[in-house]
């Protein structure tokens, strides 16, 4: 569609610099007539273009608040892939030593071995560095959790980068 709409704005100036050179030729030779016409054309190119603006803001708008969700869409994805990367070193950690770090040691204990309570038996350094979140703040992690108390909660602060608000990222699960 946007294609087509780009022919029809070329047309529309083509019609109005063809109508100026028209009109202008008309002036300089009185002979020629046609003069009615020729205004006439530059008139209708005139009004094709207002047009045409007015009908290509709110696509440009719409298409501007697309993209927006679409940034916020793939931010989302982001914690979600980060967020399941960490599950899957946690349990990991949690298959070594047979408990999840406490939320105390949190997920550096993935980084470098905890050296408080609870101490890993069989310590491996599974992240080199932990992942930061689309904001540039930590993921959260609690042991147990208050939205898990069976087990721990793990989520993005979000883009207002304070815990346990309605804009926290759970990473979809």
């Amino acid at each position: 569609m946007s294609a087509c709409l780009l022919a029809v704005l070329s047309l529309v100036y083509q019609g109005v610099i063809c109508g100026h050179i028209a009109l202008s030729h008309i002036r300089r030779n009185i002979s020629l007539r046609g003069h009615g016409i020729a205004v006439a054309g530059l008139a209708i190119g005139c009004i094709s273009i207002l047009l045409w603006l007015i009908l290509i803001t709110p696509i440009l708008g719409i298409a501007t608040s697309k993209l927006g969700n679409t940034t916020a869409i793939d931010k989302s994805m982001h914690v979600q892939a980060d967020v399941q990367a960490i599950k899957t070193q946690l349990q990991l950690y949690e298959s070594m030593n047979g408990f999840f770090p406490a939320t105390e040691q949190g997920l550096q204990a993935l980084v470098t071995q905890p050296q408080n309570d609870p101490h890993p038996t069989r310590w491996y350094q599974l992240f080199k560095e932990l992942p930061k979140d689309p904001w540039g703040s930590d993921y959260i992690y609690r042991n147990p959790g208050l939205k898990n108390p069976g087990g721990y909660d793990l989520y993005s602060a979000g883009p207002d980068r304070q815990a346990d608000t309605a804009d926290d990222d759970w990473g979809g699960g």
